[in-house]
């Protein structure tokens, strides 16, 4: 790595542009009304302006911004505005006198270096041309700072001129021939627009210049280009073709989780191989050859492995055989990222070769099994049952193999088969362990009837949870007066959520109670309406019935009255004549008793008395008294959900079960229209600006510059805050910003000023991420974290210590005031993680101006531009990005948690695998997912594809985004006309997903209510099911 002082930079830079011949001004006369007068420009400037989101507008046309040359960059430059302005200006200013052009750009540049910058970056997005002539700006404006004239110069801004500077080259030596860059798009991605290196090309000294100039920017270690810098300079050395083995090597293992890996992998083995017999010894040459034979077995979906078998047959080498281990490996994560049809393959290549292999056999099964081929699966874990005949063989248990069978059958529908299948598995099991397990497993399977009939074999817990789980049993078996009994003695027992759920249950039972009883009495008045001139006949005869069962009745009494006379006639006789023969015997024996029995027997009495006193304790199901059933009833139950907490999930559902019972429903519903893929109906109004906020947080940075000068002192990196906001360098500014306000707001809510032996610290690495729930110790591209922004207990030296205590200490003496700085500017930046985190949340209902801002704040048109532009082109609402948005990362596009979720919309790397394998995206990894503008692009997607295959219902596009749409799918087969829709919401086996949609759905109410500046405005959830589901995706 090339390490250099500013000047020896300057001066290596001016070394490489020797020969290099790049377009100076015209010299023209300058006009009398000079339209380059700062003024002018800045007018030209501002007007194009962007909203200052910190990445780039729909200027991809639907492509993400992956593939070979961005490999998981992590960096835009900010939202670009239209190169109309930029043109203008450009027409006029490049053509001046070169005095007068520098002087005006002296002008330009003494307010803010960074201004520069951005009106060069913004030169080359407007045409061809402009990437020359930005070129010669920056290589001016290096120049500029090195003067003593300098106002900024304490500012150490090289990495940033030299990062973008190398982007310049990089795109200008690439272009092969004025036809092709002529055609190419006016908004150029000068990291995606790769051209392949050939021999004779003219433009390759750029190249070169570019490589060393990426060099030269991952020479600053905290640099927000630090990574990728070196990752051009690396994949730059390749396409040029003076790459050294060594450096591929350390790279790969420095970032083991880089994009382009395979392809670093590749280039390495190619140049060991090719580099000759002298400098190749035969052990690198055996070194590449595995290399090229890894690369083509492991993953056929990857461009590289392709070139890989290429290669290999180009050069008459064979494949090696693979172990077994090897074999299966590749078959599990082919199943695994869910390649179906290349693991398909590869299992019954594996099982060609090791025939009858319990575990190859296991993914075999499974393979079918995930790919919702349950048919297929049943057959395949039958046979496999059968092979095993009740022994484990390689840790595969015969019970585990009817686990699948089980789970097969009722997916397929089958629910009788799988419950007997069921029987066996769960043989072993205690009495009440085998009912418990059956009757939920028929529940699932959506065999109602029978888990009702067992729920009723056992004893029902008396707490609330256990009445209120066997009251929705008895609701969804139709039980409806048996629910409403159970759940009236629950909500007794219950609060929070669990009270609010079982609500509104017994108002639906109420509500279906009261419409089968009307529905009864109708019935009944149609049979007797039917039976006509039958009715008197009918009434005398019930009468003579009625006359002769009285007889009956009054004859059997008075036979029973003789009976007891002569009974009792008889026992008076027999009585007196043993009395008479024993009284003087027992007269004698009982004087002796008297006395004691006295006592004993007031004590008996007493206690007698007490006992009876005692009546047994009734349960709570016991005392219940449940009121008649009547639809006046259910409303007033359904309308106590609303005024208790009308954000809530189950407010919604009240108010939609009023809307249909309401003489005009509302027709603002969560079910989208989706004909031919695209909406049709909107769910509100949705305002038509792009505006982040409800408010203009512009002005909260109006007087950012005067801040700075304000506070630099104690913070000078603010300085370099200015320089990338004045750039329009948004990403790299708020990544800087994010690092100084946590310093601020830690050390604000420390309780004492510091000391050398109480300084602040917080463990926050400049290559990791501020929202990592991982438990790895790993940062940007897997590598391993090794430098840390605050880490205070490493810096040993008294001297240092020092320094940091009186940086400190002056932020402590500021912190109102910083404090104060730091949320507006958060806010201003949009960084709508931090802006969130150190804004109190809205005390009230959100679509009230009294807490529009808080509401704004809180819950963001995150990156409008970017979800806008994604969900007009997916066909849905923006509204349902936000509220996923919301919910999967809280608007941190940094975030990556401990399940190995990435990004602002939280994709699994096996899910951006597939999408972007369905997008014809060739070079992606995870890590890509980073970028707002990929998740973005890449989550709306797919949440449309979801959205798609479940008919337009926004709950189970939710809880498939959350739990899998194939798991969705299969739930949806067990229940779909059995049950109604909030019914099945709560059957949702998977805690995370069922909590998902009700916490979606109200996030989605939210941002209705501020986009319609109403909060008592709701959208309808009906309480029907799809009738059917497309067939994909099914991942």
């Amino acid at each position: 790595m090339l390490k250099l002082n500013r000047f020896a930079w300057i001066a290596l830079l001016h070394a490489l542009l020797a020969g290099c011949t790049v377009p100076q001004p015209q010299t023209t006369p300058a006009t009398s009304q000079n339209p380059c007068e700062t003024s002018r420009l800045e007018t030209h400037l501002t007007s194009e302006s962007s909203t200052n989101q910190p990445l780039a507008s729909d200027s991809t046309n639907g492509k993400l911004p992956v593939g070979d040359s961005s490999k998981g960059d992590l960096s835009t430059d900010g939202e670009s505005p239209s190169p109309s302005g930029i043109s203008r200006v450009e027409n006029h200013c490049l053509d001046m006198p070169s005095d007068a052009f520098k002087s005006w750009l002296d002008a330009l540049y003494s307010p803010s270096p960074g201004r520069l910058l951005r009106f060069a970056m913004r030169l080359s997005e407007a045409s061809d041309e402009g990437v020359d002539k930005a070129i010669w700006l920056i290589e001016h404006s290096i120049e500029r700072r090195q003067s003593d004239n300098h106002s900024n110069k304490s500012t150490d801004d090289d990495d940033i001129y030299s990062y973008h500077l190398a982007r310049l080259y990089e795109y200008s030596g690439k272009r092969e021939n004025s036809a092709e860059y002529s055609d190419k798009s006016k908004s150029i991605d000068l990291d995606t627009n790769r051209i392949d290196k050939s021999e004779d090309n003219a433009n390759s000294n750029h190249l070169k210049i570019a490589r060393d100039l990426y060099a030269h920017a991952a020479t600053f270690r905290r640099s927000p280009y630090y990574h990728l810098a070196r990752a051009r300079e690396i994949e730059l050395s390749i396409e040029i073709g003076d790459a050294a083995p060594q450096a591929i090597a350390e790279f790969i293992a420095t970032y083991p989780d880089y994009p382009g890996l395979s392809h670093l992998r590749y280039a390495w083995a190619k140049i060991v191989y090719e580099a000759g017999e002298g400098d190749s010894s035969a052990r690198d040459k055996a070194s590449a050859i595995e290399t090229m034979q890894s690369l083509a077995f492991w993953n056929p979906k990857d461009r590289v492995s392709t070139l890989a078998k290429s290669w290999l047959e180009s050069h008459g080498i064979e494949m090696a055989d693979r172990s077994y281990e090897d074999i299966y490996r590749r078959v599990d994560n082919l199943r695994k990222i869910r390649f179906w049809d290349e693991a398909e393959t590869a299992a019954n290549e594996a099982l060609a070769t090791y025939r009858d292999n319990v575990p190859l056999l296991v993914e075999s099964g499974r393979i079918a099994y995930e790919r919702s081929d349950h048919a297929l699966a049943t057959e395949r874990f039958e046979k496999l049952f059968d092979f095993l005949n009740g022994e484990t063989i390689d840790k595969v248990r015969p019970n585990g193999v009817r686990g699948y069978i089980t789970r097969a059958y009722a997916y397929r529908g089958d629910c009788a088969k799988a419950l007997d299948v069921f029987d066996a598995y769960v043989a072993h099991y205690g009495k009440k362990a085998q009912i418990e397990a059956k009757r939920d497993f028929a529940l699932a399977c959506g065999d109602i009837e029978t888990a009702y009939r067992l729920a009723q074999q056992l004893d029902i817990a008396d707490t609330g949870l256990g009445l209120n789980d066997f009251a929705f049993i008895a609701y969804i078996a139709r039980d409806y007066a048996t629910a409403r009994r159970y759940y009236t003695a629950a909500i007794g027992k219950l609060t929070g959520t669990y009270k609010r759920r079982a609500t509104y249950f017994l108002a639906q039972a109420t509500l279906k109670a009261a419409r089968e009883a009307a529905e009864t009495t109708e019935t009944k008045a149609t049979d007797i309406g039917q039976s006509g001139a039958a009715k008197p006949e009918t009434a005398e005869t019930k009468a003579t019935d009625i006359g002769q069962s009285d007889a009956i009745k009054n004859e059997d009494k008075n036979s029973a009255k003789k009976d007891d006379k002569e009974s009792t006639k008889k026992d008076e006789k027999n009585s007196t004549k043993k009395d008479e023969k024993n009284s003087t015997k027992k007269d004698e024996k009982n004087s002796t008793k008297k006395s004691a029995q006295k006592t004993s027997k007031q004590d008996d009495k007493k206690s007698a008395k007490k006992k009876s006193s005692k009546k047994p304790k009734k349960s709570a199901i016991e005392q219940v008294t449940v009121a008649t059933a009547t639809v006046e009833g259910a409303k007033r139950l359904f309308q106590s959900l609303i005024d208790d907490d009308s954000n809530d999930y189950y407010a919604i559902l009240a108010w939609s079960r009023l809307d249909e019972l309401s003489p005009s429903p509302s027709t603002s519903t969560i079910v989208v229209d989706l004909p031919n893929g695209s909406h049709t109906r909107s769910i509100a109004k949705v305002r038509p600006n792009e505006d982040e906020y409800t408010f203009d947080e512009r002005a909260l940075i109006a007087n950012f510059d005067a801040d700075v000068e304000k506070f630099a002192t104690a913070i000078p990196e603010l300085r370099r805050v200015q320089f990338l906001h004045h750039a329009e360098l948004y990403r790299e500014r708020n990544a800087l910003f994010r690092q100084i306000a946590i310093e601020v707001m830690g050390i604000a809510r420390l309780a004492n000023r510091p000391t050398l032996k109480n300084l602040w610290t917080t463990k926050l690495s400049i290559d990791g991420h501020l929202v990592d729930n991982r438990r790895n110790d790993t940062g940007v591209w897997g590598m391993k974290l090794s430098v840390y922004a605050f880490d205070l207990p490493t810096i040993k030296q008294q001297s240092q210590r020092q320094a940091i205590l009186e940086r400190q200490t002056a932020i402590y003496d500021q912190r109102v005031a910083l404090r104060e700085f730091v949320q507006k500017t958060l806010i201003g930046f949009h960084d709508y993680y931090l802006s969130r985190r150190y804004t109190p949340s809205p005390k009230k209902t959100c679509g009230s101006p009294d807490n529009s801002r808080e509401c704004a704040i809180f819950y963001p048109h995150a990156y409008s531009a970017a979800v806008r532009a994604a969900a007009q082109r997916n066909g849905i609402h923006p509204e349902l990005v936000w509220a996923i948005m919301n919910i999967e990362s809280a608007f941190n596009h940094d975030s990556i948690s401990h399940a190995n979720a990435y990004g602002l919309l939280q994709i699994i790397p096996m899910t951006g695998y597939k999408v972007a394998d369905a997008l014809g995206v060739e070079s992606f990894g995870p890590y890509d997912l980073i970028k707002p503008e990929v998740s973005i692009a890449m989550g709306t997607w797919y949440f449309a594809q979801i959205l798609h295959k479940f008919q337009g219902y926004a709950t189970l596009s939710m809880a498939a985004y959350n739990g899998g749409p194939h798991q969705v799918a299969r739930w949806l087969t067990a229940y779909s006309g059995k049950i109604d829709h909030d019914a099945f919401i709560e059957l949702i086996p998977y805690n995370e997903a069922r909590n998902y949609v009700k916490k979606g759905m109200a996030r989605l109410l939210i941002f209705e209510r501020i986009d319609s500046a109403d909060p008592k405005n709701f959208f309808a959830i009906p309480n029907t099911l799809p009738s059917h589901f497309e067939a994909m995706p099914n991942y």
